[in-house]
């Protein structure tokens, strides 16, 4: 899963919805990207047979800057799906609407992400690198239960990890976030 909460509420809160009710992220989250330079799949030997399957997000936790809020610790995800092949490439699928909520200063920050990612990566070693994201996902943004502003594109960058992995449970990390999965098959 590549970076989800930052990017979808710089591009939602830059959008807006009347009055800016908070400052943009201080994370310095990219908000859009062409396709990372990148040879097609990944060569044999470049994907942990570990990671190979369809993983199912148990919990995500994000930690996202705000210029006027400080901190603030998005949690949630479940149920969003990461299928990752042998071949070097992979797919996550935010259904219809899975859902990112944090508070600060008293408000309520609900982001709801729907649609696919594809992209490429390898994963080696406990490090995984993502290349070639394209998006067919997009955002809402609530703010106390009232949506801010439209919906946006979820326009993802390439991004890496670490890792690790067991036969029924992943979990991957940056400085910004940590994930973790179940095996759905």
């Amino acid at each position: 899963m590549v970076l989800v909460v930052a990017i979808v509420l710089v591009v939602a809160l830059r959008g807006g919805g009347g009055e800016d009710p908070i400052a943009g992220p201080t994370t310095g989250a990219p908000t859009s990207a062409g396709p990372a330079e990148s040879a097609s799949a990944a060569p044999a030997g470049d994907v942990d047979q570990c990671v190979i399957g369809t993983w199912r997000v148990t919990s995500h936790k994000e930690d996202v800057d705000f210029e006027d809020l400080g901190k603030v610790t998005f949690t949630g995800g479940e149920n969003a799906t990461l299928k990752l092949n042998a071949d070097g490439t992979g797919e996550t699928d935010y259904g219809s609407g899975t859902e990112f909520e944090g508070e600060a200063k008293g408000r309520t920050y609900r982001l709801e992400v729907s649609g696919k990612l594809t992209f490429e990566y390898t994963a080696k070693g406990g490090t995984a690198k993502f290349t070639d994201v394209d998006s067919k996902a997009s955002g809402k943004l609530f703010i106390d239960g009232e949506q801010y502003g439209d919906s946006v594109p979820f326009n993802a960058e390439a991004d890496s990890s670490t890792y690790t992995c067991s036969t029924d449970l992943l979990t991957q990390k940056t400085f910004l976030y940590t994930t973790e999965y179940e095996r759905a098959s």
